[in-house]
C-alpha cells in the first residue's frame, strides 16, 4: 500500500492481544479452536484461575517467551505438535481467560470422559460390573425370598402354628440374618418348648444389634425361668458388647487415619499446627486403642456358644464310648476350644469336655 508520494506507507504493529487471536486462526486442527481441555487442562485451569490475578502463576511469569515462542512456530510455517499444545493451554489459562466464551468452555467438558475412560479402563469397568450385580435379577429375587420366608413366619405364628413359623423364621434369616427375624425365631422355639435353640437365636440377635432390648429382656425371662447361667465375659469382651460387631472395624479404621491425617497434614500442606489438631488426633487415637481390646473382645465371644439339647452328655474322650463327666441342660453357655471328628470341646462354668456337634451352637454362626 502507498501514500500520495509514492512511497510505501509502513505498517502499524498490532497489538499483543490481536496477534495471538490471528496466530491462533492460522493454525491448523484443534488448536485453532479455543481451549480443548483435558482433565489435566482442567486442573491447570482452575489453579490458574485462583492464581491469574497475584502473578504468581508460573506460566503468567513465562507469558512472554510462550508468546514469542507461538509466533515463531507460525512464522516459520513449523506445524505445532503436542508440546505447543500444552503451551498454548498454559497460555490460555494465563492471559487470555477473558476472552474465551462460555458456551466453549461447556462443550468442552464433553472431552474428559472419553480420556478419562481410556486412562482408566479397570476402574470404568470394575464400576459397570458393581451396578450389574446390584441391580441384577438374582439379588432381587433373594430380597424377595427374605421377604416371603418373613412374612409367612409371622403369618403362622399368629395362627399357633409355631413349628411352621421356626421353619420360615429360619429360611428367612439364613437369607438375610437380621435382629427382627432371630427374636421372632427364638419366640417361636420357646413356644415349643426348645429352650437351647430359644436362647441362641436370642443371643444371636443381640450379637447383631447389641441395642435390641425386648431380645434381652427375652434372654433374662428364659434365664429366670430355667435357671440358667448367663455366659461369664472379660472386660474386653463387654467393651465389644456396646456396639454392634461391624462398627468396630469402621471405628478402628477411621479413627486411626483421621489421627494421622491430624499429624501429618499440617506439616505436609504448610498450615499453621492450631490446638484442634492436637485435640483431634488425641481424641482419635483414643478411640483407636479402645477398639482394639474391643475388636479382641469379638473374636473371644465369636468361640461363645450354648446347649441346645436338654441332658446333653459332656464325654472325657471324643468317642461314643467315653466316660460321662456331667450333663448340661439346654441352654448352658459354653466356649469352644476345638474340634475332632463329630464332636467339639467345650469349656463351660464348671468343667472342660466333649459334645456331639449338632448338640451345640455357635452365636457366630
Amino acid at each position: 500500500m502507498a501514500n500520495d508520494e509514492g512511497n510505501p506507507k509502513p505498517e502499524c504493529r498490532k497489538p499483543r492481544r490481536a496477534r495471538y487471536w490471528q496466530t491462533r486462526a492460522a493454525l491448523p486442527g484443534r488448536l485453532a479452536t479455543p481451549l480443548k481441555f483435558t482433565v489435566r487442562g482442567w486442573a491447570h485451569l482452575v489453579t490458574a484461575t485462583a492464581l491469574r490475578r497475584s502473578g504468581r502463576h508460573p506460566a503468567c511469569r513465562r507469558a512472554g517467551h510462550l508468546a514469542r515462542r507461538i509466533d515463531r512456530a507460525v512464522t516459520f510455517e513449523h506445524r505445532p505438535g503436542r508440546q505447543d499444545a500444552a503451551l498454548y493451554g498454559r497460555l490460555d489459562a494465563c492471559r487470555y481467560m477473558d476472552a474465551v466464551p462460555s458456551s466453549t468452555l461447556r462443550d468442552s467438558s464433553f472431552d474428559i470422559w472419553p480420556s478419562f475412560v481410556t486412562r482408566h479402563p479397570t476402574f470404568v469397568i470394575g464400576l459397570c460390573l458393581w451396578l450389574i450385580l446390584i441391580t441384577s435379577p438374582a439379588a432381587s429375587v433373594r430380597a424377595a425370598d427374605f421377604e416371603v420366608q418373613f412374612r409367612e413366619g409371622l403369618a403362622t405364628y399368629r395362627l399357633g402354628d409355631y413349628a411352621g413359623a421356626v421353619k420360615a423364621f429360619r429360611e428367612s434369616a439364613k437369607e438375610q440374618p437380621a435382629a427382627g427375624t432371630l427374636q421372632n425365631l427364638g419366640n417361636a422355639e420357646w413356644k415349643l418348648g426348645r429352650t437351647g435353640a430359644a436362647v441362641l437365636a436370642w443371643e444371636q440377635a443381640v450379637w447383631l444389634d447389641p441395642f435390641n432390648d425386648p431380645a434381652r429382656m427375652d434372654l433374662r425371662f428364659a434365664r429366670k425361668t430355667a435357671q440358667l447361667e448367663a455366659p461369664e465375659l472379660a472386660w474386653y469382651e463387654v467393651i465389644s458388647t456396646w456396639l454392634p460387631a461391624n462398627w468396630w472395624a469402621w471405628i478402628a479404621g477411621a479413627s486411626l487415619w483421621l489421627a494421622v491425617g491430624m499429624v501429618m497434614l499440617p506439616g505436609i500442606l504448610r498450615w499453621r499446627k492450631a490446638t484442634w489438631h492436637q485435640a483431634v488426633a488425641a481424641f482419635c487415637l483414643m478411640m483407636f486403642l479402645l477398639s482394639i481390646p474391643a475388636y479382641i473382645g469379638l473374636h473371644t465371644r465369636s468361640r461363645l456358644g450354648f446347649v441346645l439339647q436338654p441332658d446333653t452328655v459332656l464325654r472325657l474322650t471324643p468317642t461314643s464310648e467315653a466316660q460321662a463327666v456331667t450333663r448340661l441342660t439346654a441352654g448352658e453357655p459354653g466356649r469352644l476350644v476345638r474340634t475332632r471328628g463329630n464332636y467339639v470341646l467345650i469349656r463351660t462354668n464348671r468343667t472342660l469336655g466333649w459334645v456331639e456337634h449338632q448338640q451345640f451352637g455357635l452365636i457366630s454362626q
